[in-house]
């Protein structure tokens, strides 16, 4: 009896725990879910899809080709004000890393008719229709879907327009030597892969951050933009602006490279001299306008006396005026201008000497002659808090062909002068560390 007894309250004891644990009945549990509002709504087309393989979910932006203009208008000019913002007395921790490396340079080359009957019949095997004739638009909404799902997963780039066209990355050899080939390849471990700082205490950020000088840290316009990307994803916001570049006349591509690429944190002498003469010519077009302000209210005045001579005394002085103002404004635009080349010259100038300074790490074994460059695919990647829209990292991705003549030394000196083609890429990040919220609270 006693056993029994001892059974039955082992089994409350048993039961009464459980209910502490788990609440008097399951209709009681709550699940509860974190939602982050985003402080500026931006559009951002975000897809995710489970790779078998890897097990793991893959996410990717799928902007609709009539969407992406207008979604850049929006993202572009969110990036420029969170961006400049900046310099406006963010104090927080800074660092700055770099990254080089040099590879085969590319091309992108259109897939020929039977390449595309090859792709469509791969993803759509027997439901291929029987006179498919490799224009992606007689397909069904469905199945074009289908196979560009495919062929982005395998690297090719679908360009909807009138037509469909489908192009794919090739690889474009160095040089037809391959001692030469290796030669360059060695290159890559020479280079600087952390060369930087780090200010390990609260400062204001903006003599740190380009532009140097200046009240902001771009200077880009919509123009200079190709395209502008938005994803928002746990609590964090990625916006990339890929650059216009090769599609431009050199000299628009070099402008819109200086001005993306104006990384540096120390003016030269030069532009600090043309931006003084700047100045004065500002002043020049004020005083002007003080003198044509005040004439005219002296013709005013001399028209209620009927007073001619007045008048015509005004008049000459508002005269004179327009005519400083607008010699002004003219020699203002030139140094503006002049200003513009010196700072393209000073980017070009400091990328061709980065790509110099790593051959001289070889010129043992080989030397190479001034470069040609031709930009493609240059990006400047933020992210920024969803919440606050506080901006923390600042990627400024450059990629650069390079074509130069490259002469063996040393061991390789009988190879000769070789045609050199490749890719070279430079990537400077800033990393911005703010105070946490609850020590700003505490400081205030």
């Amino acid at each position: 009896m006693n056993k029994k007894i001892m059974a039955a309250i082992s089994m409350i004891l048993v039961f009464s725990f459980l209910f502490a644990f788990t609440g008097c009945s399951p209709e009681t549990e709550e699940e509860t879910t974190t939602t982050i509002t985003a402080k500026t709504p931006l559009p951002t087309d975000i897809t995710t899809s489970f790779d078998e393989e890897n097990s793991e979910v893959v996410t990717d932006t799928t902007y609709s080709p009539e969407m992406l203009e207008a979604n850049t208008d929006k993202i572009f000019n969110y990036f420029n004000t969170q961006l400049n913002l900046l310099k406006s007395g963010v104090e927080a921790k800074v660092e700055m890393s770099q990254s080089k490396g040099i590879n085969k340079s590319y091309k992108y080359v259109e897939l020929t008719k039977e390449e595309i009957i090859d792709l469509v019949k791969t993803v759509l095997g027997e439901e291929t229709p029987a006179d498919f004739n490799g224009d992606l638009k007689t397909l069904s909404a469905e199945q074009y879907e289908d196979v560009k799902n495919y062929g982005v997963s395998e690297g090719r780039i679908f360009n909807e327009g009138e037509t469909v066209t489908v192009t794919r990355k090739e690889d474009v050899p160095m040089s037809e030597n391959d001692y030469i080939n290796a030669a360059i390849n060695t290159l890559d471990s020479y280079m600087l892969h952390e060369d930087g700082y780090k200010i390990d205490e609260y400062v204001d950020v903006a003599e740190y951050l380009p532009v140097a000088g200046a009240d902001y840290v771009s200077a880009l316009t919509r123009e200079d933009v190709k395209s502008a990307t938005c994803v928002d994803q746990d609590g964090q916001r990625v916006i990339t602006l890929t650059l216009k570049g090769h599609e431009f006349p050199d000299e628009i591509e070099k402008e819109i490279i200086a001005k993306a690429y104006n990384v540096e944190t120390v003016k030269s002498a030069k532009i600090v001299e043309l931006e003084g003469k700047i100045g004065e010519a500002n002043g020049r077009i004020e005083a002007a306008d003080k003198i044509i302000a005040e004439a005219d209210k002296a013709i005013a005045k001399a028209e209620k006396k009927n007073d001619a001579e007045a008048k015509k005394a005004a008049e000459a002085d508002k005269a004179a005026a327009v005519a400083d103002k607008t010699a002004a404004e003219a020699d203002k635009a030139a140094l503006e201008k002049e200003k513009r080349t010196a700072l393209t010259n000073k980017t070009i100038d400091q990328n061709v000497d980065e790509i110099m300074k790593e051959f001289e790490s070889a010129n043992s074994y080989l030397t190479a002659t001034k470069p040609t460059l031709t930009y493609k695919d240059c990006q400047i990647i933020i992210t920024a808090n969803l919440e606050t829209d506080d901006v923390h990292t600042i990627e400024y991705k450059k990629s650069v062909d390079v074509k130069t003549d490259v002469t063996g030394a040393g061991s390789l000196k009988d190879i000769g002068t070789v045609p050199v083609a490749f890719n070279y890429s430079s990537t400077v990040k800033y990393t911005i560390e703010r105070p946490a919220p609850e020590t700003t609270a505490a400081a205030e």
